[in-house]
């Protein structure tokens, strides 16, 4: 076996691990067990098990950049875009397929993102596309807002809260309620001419 393969089965042993049993069953031991390698193995590829949460981030990043990107480009216009994002973002909390490694990016701790600059830059990657369509939105004249930037950052951080919330509350039906809220209230601050 490969370096590069035991590599890859030490992350998908951890992300198995993480959907069955969260932080809390995340061992270095379990995981070398689980991806058929000794503890010496594990620590052959990282340092402890912070090095390799840090890994799942930034896979988990990737991922949800990706994810985000496309549902922006399926949408017609920024105002169906910016509303697409935010959905995308909160309606993790109700697909089981996204749901336990969106769980991840809520959990990022202050001193996690304090230890490694690389977790802010990368997060960047997620309201990226969202930043793209409100300057698309400020040229079409659908939005009046005159900092992109900054209302990409905001808006992250508002879905970002959302999720975690919708997350916690473990009733995926009342999830909807909570996207369209949202929605209703990003889509007025971008049109809103006060700045």
């Amino acid at each position: 076996m490969s370096v590069d393969d035991e590599r890859q089965r030490l992350i998908a042993a951890a992300w198995s691990i993480l959907e069955r049993t969260g932080f809390a069953g995340l061992k270095v031991q379990r995981v070398a067990a689980e991806a058929k390698l000794s503890t010496r193995g594990f620590y052959r590829h990282f340092s402890d098990k912070d090095e390799l949460l840090l890994v799942l981030v930034h896979d988990e990043i990737d991922r949800a950049a990706a994810f985000l990107t496309r549902a922006v480009q399926r949408a017609e216009g920024p105002v169906a875009a910016v509303s697409a994002w935010v959905a995308a973002v909160i309606g993790a909390a109700t697909d089981p397929a996204r749901v336990d490694r969106a769980r991840l990016l809520t959990l990022i701790t202050p001193e996690l993102r304090r230890e490694h600059d690389s977790i802010d830059g990368a997060l960047q990657a997620l309201w990226a596309p969202l930043r793209g369509v409100i300057r698309d939105g400020q040229r079409s004249g659908a939005f009046r807002t005159e900092q992109a930037d900054r209302d990409a950052l905001l808006i992250h951080e508002l879905a970002g809260a959302r999720l975690r919330a919708a997350i916690e509350l473990g009733r995926p039906n009342e999830v909807g309620d909570m996207i369209d809220e949202t929605i209703d209230f990003v889509l007025r601050a971008l049109s809103s001419s006060a700045q």
